[in-house]
């Protein structure tokens, strides 16, 4: 009996440590052109570069963070984006349209 009681009081607690992180629920959001952004020479590449969003018919879904911190976006649509090197003034456009997973925080 007493191995039964112990068994059970551990099932409880589990429930209810658990049962707030179950609550949480992902949060869908239409994805919303910003401005551009301009990474400076030597955080991605070894010149200035810009990037640009064109066409943003994407929506993302954002999970609440796990317990160590790490949050997961799926970010799905259609989304056409302009990288421009802003030293020759070179520049591409690319289809990134979606699915994709990001995941954010400590690994």
């Amino acid at each position: 009996m007493r191995r039964i009681s112990a068994v059970l009081a551990a099932l409880a607690l589990i429930l209810l440590t658990a049962s707030p992180a179950a609550a949480a629920k992902p949060e869908k959001i239409p994805d919303v052109i910003g401005d551009p952004v301009v990474y400076p020479a030597g955080e991605i590449c070894g010149f200035d570069l810009e990037y640009r969003v064109d066409i943003d018919d994407g929506k993302s879904i954002v999970f609440p963070a796990t317990s160590d911190g790490q949050q997961r976006v799926i970010v799905s649509g259609h989304i056409v984006a302009t990288i421009t090197n802003l030293e020759n003034h070179r520049s591409g456009t690319w289809n990134i349209s979606g699915p994709g997973t990001f995941r954010y925080g400590r690994p």
